[in-house]
């Protein structure tokens, strides 16, 4: 299990890459052409649209590289058991939150996908985002579970 989601998480952020490559290229042609006097029609949305993959799918690679932003100047003057104990606390409410995150993403994709809500200017249906963003989010809960298996093989084997 621990192949296949790091192999996910690996194309998601392949796929986060391409498109915060593509949202920049988009940013600069439509700065340029509205300079002109054109500008390029859906911007915004096709920017907030990339945007939600972006980040989505960048939240698992993130996690798995254990590159989140952490303030830690208290745990570090912690004994190595306390930390583990921290860490396990830790991992356990973010992996209540994420689940959340998950279900109320699957809840407002369904809602969305059952009132047939379309953004403004393209008319672009919003549920696929939101079903996209749950799928990413479910690849960091699962390496959150990864992460705690670690954690508590650690602090027993302590």
């Amino acid at each position: 299990m621990r192949r296949t989601l790091d192999w996910l998480i690996e194309w998601g952020k392949r796929i986060a890459a391409v498109c915060l490559m593509g949202m920049m290229f988009l940013t600069c042609v439509d700065v340029t052409a509205r300079y002109l006097g054109y500008p390029i029609f859906g911007t915004y949305e096709i920017t907030g649209f990339t945007l939600v993959l972006v980040v989505g799918l960048s939240v698992g690679y993130t996690q798995r590289s254990k590159r989140h932003i952490a303030i830690d100047t208290l745990v570090l003057r912690l004994p190595q058991r306390a930390r583990a104990i921290t860490d396990t606390v830790t991992c356990l409410l973010t992996i209540g939150i994420v689940g959340l995150v998950i279900w109320q993403c699957v809840v407002l994709g369904t809602h969305l996908w059952e009132v047939n809500q379309l953004s403004m200017s393209l008319m672009v249906p919003l549920f696929p985002f939101l079903y996209a963003l749950a799928f990413a989010f479910t690849l960091m809960w699962l390496r959150l579970w990864l992460d705690l298996a670690n954690i508590l093989r650690g602090l027993i084997r302590k």
